[in-house]
């Protein structure tokens, strides 16, 4: 028996219809089985089917485990990710076509073919309506203030401030923190789960997560590099977009990945927060690189520019050229060491 909270408030505001009337309530009515339906009262509801979407379906259910839970059986349970392993084009949109099979499937209990399930043609004849319900009672409006820098935001103790890094350094002086092969996830490089995502919000104590397990000693290793460069393989950085996967190696000094090929959005990320997402121009450099090795990487502000950039191993003697694949946008936050400078930049124009 699944039990919830019916956090409703019903809104003071004239001419809004309350979250009595909506059809989450109506839902809520036809499946109670213990309680009343009143704002913070516990309740029991019965539960048809399931329909669990990736990280977040995963930590539900870890948490009703852990709460220990009754478990029941329900007519339907689907799991779907939506994770594009394959690292397929977003650009076409039957590559989400599973996520509309998700769907689907949650409405007959069995693995469906959308397509099948009805004719959408008839979607053209929905309009939206005149006016959308909302219900703003939660929200608390800014204060009225000429100095909106004089307004104090009052955080908890595990929030922290977004980390920001200066310009691009002339010459970039590194060590290779970690050499990594082909389809490293951002998973990999951030995990997931409670005991780790309680800290999402508090950088600093975030940061000690990265590469936690595929390499736990990375974190103490890059902090003692102070600036280090991790080498990947094919498809770097796959799966989820999360961006602590790109800002959580920025905080701890990683200033570039050079690889043989990258996640479109986890290249994005990588710009986002200054660090230059290199590719081998020949792949089979890779193979001469070394973890520890100490890079070189000089005239990066114009290597940038042009899109090329000369890569040395002083210590064995090894020269290699490495290229950037960007716009010029990107190249320019690259620049200014990430999007947050850029923005910063924009605010006190």
């Amino acid at each position: 028996m699944a039990r919830s909270l019916n956090k409703a408030k019903k809104t003071k505001k004239e001419g809004r219809n309350s979250m009595a009337e909506n059809i989450v309530f109506q839902i809520l009515r036809s499946h109670l089985m213990e309680g009343e339906l009143m704002p913070g009262t516990p309740i029991a509801i019965r539960v048809d089917q399931t329909l669990g979407h990736d990280l977040t379906g995963i930590m539900a259910g870890q948490t009703f485990l852990a709460v220990g839970a009754d478990r029941v059986q329900t007519e339907a349970s689907v799991f779907y990710c939506d994770h594009n392993t394959l690292c397929v084009s977003g650009e076409n949109a039957d590559d989400h076509l599973f996520l509309k099979t998700a769907a689907a499937t949650a409405v007959t209990g069995h693995i469906t073919d959308p397509r099948d399930l009805m004719d959408v043609s008839v979607l053209a004849k929905i309009q939206e309506p005149e006016a959308y319900i909302i219900d703003d009672s939660s929200l608390i409006a800014p204060e009225e203030t000429a100095d909106r820098h004089a307004v104090e935001v009052i955080k908890g103790p595990n929030i922290s401030e977004l980390p920001m890094r200066g310009p691009v350094r002339e010459t970039i002086d590194a060590g290779i923190a970690l050499k990594l092969g082909d389809n490293i996830t951002t998973d990999d490089i951030i995990p997931a789960g409670a005991s780790i995502l309680k800290y999402i919000s508090n950088i600093p104590e975030f940061a000690k997560y990265t590469f936690c397990y595929t390499d736990p000693d990375f974190v103490d290793r890059a902090r003692r590099m102070g600036h280090s460069i991790i080498v990947g393989g094919e498809n770097y950085g796959q799966g989820s977009s999360r961006e602590h996967a790109a800002m959580l190696p920025m905080c701890l000094g990683v200033e570039a990945v050079i690889a043989k090929s990258y996640a479109r959005i986890h290249k994005e990320n990588l710009f986002n927060y200054g660090i230059l997402p290199l590719i081998f121009e020949d792949p089979a450099d890779y193979e001469k690189l070394q973890q520890g090795d100490r890079l070189v990487l000089e005239n990066v502000p114009e290597g940038i520019r042009a899109g090329r950039l000369t890569v040395t191993v002083p210590e064995r003697g090894l020269t290699l050229t490495a290229v950037l694949e960007a716009s010029d946008y990107d190249k320019n936050l690259l620049l200014e060491g990430g999007a947050l400078n850029h923005l910063a930049k924009l605010q006190k124009r």
